[in-house]
């Protein structure tokens, strides 16, 4: 079953579109929304603590834009975003009981990690069947790598609220963006060492997290900077043999 429209729809679409340079530009839009999260969170995350499901629905709006899903499977990926964004909203607008809470916490970043899990996927999918390699789906690619980050962040989230000695920090206080922080430096394999996974479950998903990290970066990324680099001389050729 395809989830994707048809090529001619999406064209008819670009076409048609109210905002036919955000189609056009989709991928770099989605990595300059990823890249917000990662200015915008730790600088307002105790002073605002709604702005982290705010900023995590425009990222799910961002992402959403550059799927090219037939209209179910949107809808579908988009009521499992809302119910992450509501779930997380409950948890930190109403002062509940703390295992109230920690359920809406449990059930919003379940949601937000369903739904990354999904759209990283279809996303890789999407990118990788491409017929033209572009710069444009480069960017979409790293986008993917940035996304990943976030995913794994929030299974550490999980993970945290289920275990609080799940993890050493070393500083005082503690918020989501530390998390956010310690899965990229993992997913990275930086591991400056002050952030470490203490429980095994910790410590498993730190495992998977470099092992994905790496094998995107020097499989993937690089198959598709290859591909770009061949298309773009074979367009030369082309030209030159035109004239």
């Amino acid at each position: 079953m395809n989830i994707f429209r048809d090529e001619e729809d999406s064209i008819a679409e670009t076409r048609l579109h109210k905002y036919p340079k955000f189609m056009k530009h989709r991928y770099t839009y989605l990595v300059i929304a990823v890249v917000a999260q990662l200015i915008i969170a730790p600088l307002l995350e105790k002073q605002i603590p709604l702005i982290m499901p705010f900023l995590f629905l425009i990222l799910i709006l961002a992402v959403l834009g550059t799927l090219g899903l037939r209209q179910f499977f949107l809808r579908v990926l988009l009521g499992l975003g809302l119910l992450g964004f509501l779930f997380s909203v409950v948890a930190r607008a109403f002062q509940l009981p703390y295992q109230d809470a920690l359920y809406f916490y449990m059930a919003g970043l379940s949601a937000d990690s369903l739904f990354l899990l999904i759209a990283i996927t279809v996303l890789v999918v999407k990118i990788f069947s491409e017929k033209k390699i572009t710069a444009e789906t480069i960017k979409g690619a790293i986008s993917v790598y940035f996304l990943m980050g976030f995913f794994w962040a929030f299974l550490y989230s999980l993970v945290l609220l289920v275990n609080p000695g799940a993890f050493s920090f070393q500083t005082g206080t503690f918020e989501y963006s530390s998390l956010t922080y310690f899965s990229f430096t993992t997913l990275t394999t930086l591991g400056y060492g002050d952030f470490a996974p203490v429980s095994w479950m910790a410590r498993n998903l730190t495992i998977l997290e470099s092992t994905f990290g790496q094998i995107y970066l020097t499989v993937l990324i690089a198959r598709l900077v290859g591909l770009h680099i061949v298309g773009k001389r074979q367009d030369t050729c082309a030209s030159t043999k035109d004239q």
